[in-house]
Order: C-alpha cells, then structure tokens, then sequence
C-alpha cells in the first residue's frame, strides 16, 4: 500500500470538498479494499464499493444506508461498540458475523466525543500493519472534513458541548444566563423539564451509550445529552406530561432490554437551577432501583420516593424491634401468649389502615381483624386512630422493610 499516495490524495481531496462519501471512494479505489464509515447510530456516511461482499454487515449497510436495528443488537452482543470505543487506536474485528470478511475498525472523534466509526476490510494478516496506518490517516480526514462542514449534531459543536458541561456542573443558575446561552446557540429549550440517568447492568459495556444517545431520539422529541464514564444523563425539555407515556416507557424498555440497560427517570421540575439536584436525585434512584429491583428496567422517581427518602438515615440507624417501645412490647405479648399480633399490625399499618386490603392478605374475616385490633390497642395502650402514632409506626414499619430488602440484597 502506497502511504505516501493516501496522504496526497486525501487532503487534495479534502481541498476540493468536505464530502465524507467521496474522501471514502478516493481512499478505497487507492487501498483497493472496501471501507465504510457511519456515524454513531450506524448510518452510513460513505462506503465504496457500492458493490455487494457476500457479507451480511456490508450488504445490509450498503442496501439500506444504515445498519437495522437487529444488526445492531448483534453488534452489542459481539461487543464491537465496546471494543472500539475502548481503543483509541485501530483493532482488528475478526469474530462473529464479520469472521469471514474480518476488518480494521476504528472510533471517529472531535474533541473526545465519539461522532461514528470507520471500518477498513483487509485479506491477509501480512496488510494488518500497513490497513492500521491506512485507516488512521483517514479517520483524520474524515475527523478534519466533519470539522469543516460544521453540520454535525449541533451537540457536537465546541459552544454547545461547553453550554452542556456548565449546565450539569451548576454554572447556569440564573434565566438572564440561560437566555444569554440560548441566543448564542440560537436554541430555545422551553421548560418543564426532566432528567433521566441511563447505565449498563455490566459498567464494562458502558460503550453503547453514544449509540444510546443516538437512538433514543426516537423515544424522546426533545432532550440534552451529557455522557460520564459510565452514564449517559438526558435533560428532556417541553416535556408536556409529568410521566411518561406508556407508548413511550414501552419503546424505551426495549431500546435498554436490547442493549442490557437500566434508566431512572426523574420527577419534572420547571426550573434549570435544580438540574444539579435532580442529576443527583437520578443518581441515587439508579444505585437503590438496581439494589432493590434489579429485575426492572425502569425505575421511576415516583414508585421509589419512599425508598429514596429513607434509605439515607436507614444506614445510620440501628433499627431495631426494641428502637420502639410499642413493637418490643407487642413482641414480648406475642411470644407469652402465643400470638401473631405484630404481623397483624404490621399488615394494618403498611395498609393504611383499609380492612379489606389487611383481611385479604392475612386470610381472616373482618370480626377476626377487630378483635386483633382491639387487643393490640388494649396491649399497647394506645389509639390506633392517633395521626401521630400512626405515623410513627408508618415510619417504623417503612424503615424495617427497606432494611430487610437491603439485606438481602
């Protein structure tokens, strides 16, 4: 292969056009080897030969001008985005349903954010070192001619990233800053607003998530993206319910089974000076939605907000039956004489007190349920009736079933 003849060629090229489809043809007619580039959702950006391989990854991208979504799937399930996006250098990709055309694969960035990936098939193992340095130099090209047309996700721009960074670091906090932001980046991001965090179950596969980002434009009309090691964070604005409709949680709940994700989803607020909060809020409803429900896929801000609020306290709390005198004397009753009345009032509490729920989960009839009552009160010497021992036995009974499911976690 001719290096010298690649450089000329391809920044002549790049002096004439910014044109990613026709620096792809120049650079394979000169390699005489196929080579394909796509942006991070696998839509194709240029690819020469347009002419079919007899390879079910080149052929479906080339027939459709973007990889399917089962195709992507299997992409994650080879682990390509991962292995790619963990090497900043080109790696050879020869297993699975590229194992008989095997190819040099390499990540697209500006500015460290991953814009697509470039993909240079090869014959023998003697042109591996000579296909490495091919694709580099032009992965640079392209990197350059991306630069050039400026037409890359608004997202991608300098400005904006920087707008993103400040907005999730707490350095927007006022709406004159916002509006500044706004007519510099000539956007508008009307309020309500909402913050979900996204994570893989494994942090090792942390690298499909700028595909992530991508393909959830199908789920969400509107929305910032701000991506950690292992997080991608979405800020949703002119969000127009306080949930998400089930249409769309159903879309989202396979997009992230697909790719073996978990998503918390913030309650909504109005203004962007809570964002820090509300980041911090998504943070901690994925740690405790993962811990305590491991099963799910989402985990809702609302289903959790009792869990969120008393976890915290609950881990410098040596909970007890003897932290209230109450329970420790129902405890004591039960074991002299025989008797189930801490289960009853435990089912009685956590049901806020509605007969028909307690009767129903404890298989006894309602006359059963008042007597019981009427003892324990008696036993207690107290009104179940009080709002504020109510509460107190609400709050303890809460805390004891959080702390036995974190437990056995």
């Amino acid at each position: 292969m001719n290096s010298k003849l690649l450089y000329e060629t391809l920044f002549q090229t790049l002096n004439r056009t910014n044109s990613i489809e026709k620096i792809v043809t120049a650079a394979a007619d000169i390699l005489e080897r196929p080579l394909i580039v796509a942006d991070t959702s696998f839509k194709v950006l240029g690819i020469s030969p347009k002419a079919s391989l007899d390879d079910w990854v080149w052929d479906e991208m080339l027939e459709h001008g973007y990889a399917p979504d089962e195709m992507i799937v299997r992409f994650y399930q080879e682990n390509y985005m991962e292995s790619a996006s963990q090497s900043s250098a080109p790696l050879i990709v020869d297993w699975g349903p590229v194992a008989i055309h095997p190819r040099i694969m390499q990540t697209i960035k500006i500015k460290e954010q991953m814009i697509g990936y470039a993909a240079l098939l090869y014959q023998n193992e003697k042109e591996i070192p000579a296909c490495m340095e091919a694709l580099s130099v032009i992965v640079q090209a392209v990197q350059i001619a991306l630069r050039q047309q400026n037409t890359v996700d608004v997202a991608g721009s300098p400005l904006f990233k920087v707008f993103v960074r400040n907005l999730f670091s707490d350095l927007i906090q006022s709406p004159e800053q916002l509006q500044l932001w706004e007519e510099n980046l000539r956007m508008t991001f009307p309020s309500t607003y909402q913050v979900l965090a996204i994570r893989a179950r494994n942090s090792q596969h942390s690298g499909m998530l700028p595909y992530l980002s991508t393909a959830l434009k199908n789920v969400f009309p509107h929305f910032l993206t701000f991506v950690t090691a292992d997080t991608l964070f979405l800020l949703r604005y002119s969000v127009v319910e306080d949930t998400v409709e089930q249409h769309t949680k159903q879309q989202l709940v396979k997009l992230l089974t697909n790719f073996q994700a978990v998503a918390a989803l913030g309650p909504c607020f109005p203004h962007l000076a809570k964002i820090i909060e509300k980041r911090q809020q998504v943070e901690k409803l994925l740690d405790l939605g993962t811990l305590l429900a491991a099963e799910e896929v989402i985990y809702d801000y609302n289903d959790f907000f009792t869990a969120l609020v008393l976890a915290p306290p609950l881990q410098g709390l040596a909970l007890s039956s003897n932290s209230l005198v109450e329970i420790a004397r129902i405890e004591s009753w039960d074991q002299t004489h025989h008797t189930n009345y801490l289960q009853t009032l435990q089912t009685y509490i956590l049901a806020i007190g509605n007969h028909a729920v307690v009767t129903q989960q404890l298989h006894i009839h309602r006359n059963t349920l008042n007597y019981r009552l009427r003892k324990i009160e008696e036993v207690l010497q107290l009104d179940l009736a009080d709002s504020a021992t109510f509460f107190k036995l609400l709050l303890y009974f809460q805390l004891m079933v959080l702390k036995e499911k974190l437990q056995q976690k």
